[in-house]
């Protein structure tokens, strides 16, 4: 199965009745050039146990299965559970943990999931909760670094030089805990649905 296949993720999705949340803020990869390119971006190996926020169907999370020892993926919506469960099935290494990121006690799953291995966190994140998923993330130091994908916009701007007009309050707290970089955009059209800006990956 193609997972980042327009066809084969709607077969996917209809098998399982899934139906997209805004509010939810689901934008699911069709390029499997992306997923690939964010995976290698993150530098995940054999080593490293990586942490994922919102996996959707799993195109991203094969390709961190692929590198990682262990791949925890963190999945708010309960529809996309029995998604996931089929798409992650050929992959040992992939646990999917129903729950909010944003009221789990990050430090204690990787403590407990990624035991001998070095934490990483590489993820898409949904638009609507980007600053406070980097907030609890920088607010929980054990990880060496920091992955993802979101709105282009906001990427540059959380990579801007200091004294820049292009920066903020909270460019400044990120900078000041982690060095940021942007390192390639990703066109709205490499999305289904297609939101209505483009992405880009900020690595930190």
């Amino acid at each position: 199965m193609n997972l980042c296949g327009r066809e084969d993720l709607r077969a996917l999705l209809g098998r399982h009745g899934f139906h997209f949340s805004k509010s939810m803020g689901q934008n699911f990869l069709i390029d499997p050039a992306v997923p690939a390119a964010i995976s290698a971006a993150s530098q995940a190996e054999g080593s490293c146990g990586v942490l994922e926020i919102g996996p959707g169907v799993g195109c991203l999370t094969a390709e961190l299965a692929e590198r990682a020892g262990k791949v925890v993926s963190i999945e708010l919506d309960q529809k996309l559970l029995p998604v996931l469960a089929e798409t992650m099935a050929p992959y040992p290494n992939v646990e999917i943990v129903p729950g909010d990121a944003l009221k789990l006690d990050l430090a204690a799953l990787a403590a407990e999931k990624f035991r001998g291995l070095r934490p990483l966190v590489c993820a898409n994140l949904p638009y609507n909760i980007t600053t406070p998923v980097l907030t609890k993330l920088v607010e929980t130091p054990c990880f060496e670094s920091v992955t993802v994908l979101l709105q282009k916009e906001v990427a540059r701007r959380l990579a801007a030089a200091q004294g820049s007009s292009g920066g903020g309050a909270f460019t400044l707290w990120l900078q000041y805990h982690m060095e940021t970089e942007v390192l390639f955009d990703v066109p709205a059209a490499k999305f289904f649905p297609a939101p209505k800006v483009d992405s880009a990956v900020l690595r930190c």
